[in-house]
């Protein structure tokens, strides 16, 4: 795909190829993963512009270990490339729904959220995926400094209650609390400095009515991840999440994404975090969807 020759993108006055480069300012590296021919193909692999779109070729099985060992710090090494060797991907990902993220730091201090979705899966095997490397430095900054300030309140359950509301209200659309044994459902509000409970109707009925604002293209993915039958699926310490258009209270569409955890402690209890996702990393995933298709 020669970008050069696009024509202007209406009229901002910027290229494709200028829309690319900003929307991809915070992803560090951008990989596509050709699982049957053995290929690593970087799309991006430093910060700078002018590599975005050139693609050099790295054999996977032989060089996965000096890729990992050039960037990530030594304690998360040995967990990147078990979910990153070849047979992982291809044994992992046996639908397009399906996605894997880890947190790790770089060697230069940095921290960088790693996340791996299909690109192409055949007879329940991943064929292809997209690896993309998103700059978190400043979430985990902000994060520590959520844990100082929660660390130096007084053990009071007001006092850890306000922090959550603040932290929740910063960071969360919508917590849900789903029991997984009855069915029953309950939206976590967070008002007079206290954490309240207020119930819904029974998970399918909930998921029911909220299902009228999804974006028709993405109603089978979201029904199939959000089903009760998944949901029972998960054990205790389980996370899946996926990421959709959905409208809430006006006619226009938002990116959301959202997340259930089934907590080790709560083994009974999934809790469904929404927020919204931010839209230069899915405009980026689509269009290096496209790239990886076209070539």
């Amino acid at each position: 795909m020669d970008t050069s020759k696009v024509d202007l993108v209406g009229k901002t006055g910027l290229s494709v190829r200028d829309v690319f480069n900003i929307s991809s300012s915070r992803l560090f590296g951008i990989y596509a993963l050709d699982v049957e021919n053995n290929e690593i193909i970087v799309l991006k692999a430093t910060p700078e512009a002018e590599t975005f779109f050139s693609q050099p070729e790295i054999n996977w099985d032989d060089n996965i270990e000096n890729v990992v060992k050039s960037f990530i710090a030594p304690q998360y090494r040995i967990a990147l490339e078990s979910i990153f060797s070849r047979n992982s991907v291809r044994s992992k990902f046996n639908s397009m729904e399906q996605h894997q993220e880890i947190v790790v730091e770089r060697t230069d201090g940095r921290w960088n959220n790693i996340s791996i979705i299909p690109l192409r899966v055949e007879n329940g095997e991943c064929k292809s995926a997209l690896c993309t490397f998103v700059d978190i430095t400043a979430v985990k900054k902000r994060s520590a400094e959520m844990e100082a300030r929660m660390a130096a309140v007084k053990p009071s359950f007001q006092g850890m209650t306000k922090l959550f509301q603040l932290f929740a209200k910063e960071n969360f659309e919508q917590i849900v609390k789903l029991d997984i044994d009855s069915g029953e459902t309950s939206l976590l509000k967070f008002e007079g400095g206290e954490v309240s409970e207020v119930s819904l109707p029974r998970w399918n009925d909930f998921f029911e009515r909220n299902f009228y604002g999804i974006h028709p293209a993405d109603k089978d993915m979201v029904s199939q991840i959000f089903s009760v039958q998944n949901i029972k699926k998960m054990i205790p310490g389980d996370k899946k999440s996926c990421i959709y258009r959905g409208k809430v209270r006006s006619e226009k569409y938002s990116w959301y994404r959202t997340s259930l955890y089934l907590l080790e402690e709560e083994p009974s209890t999934v809790f469904a975090l929404t927020f919204k996702a931010g839209d230069e990393i899915k405009n980026t995933f689509d269009v290096m969807k496209n790239l990886v298709r076209e070539e």
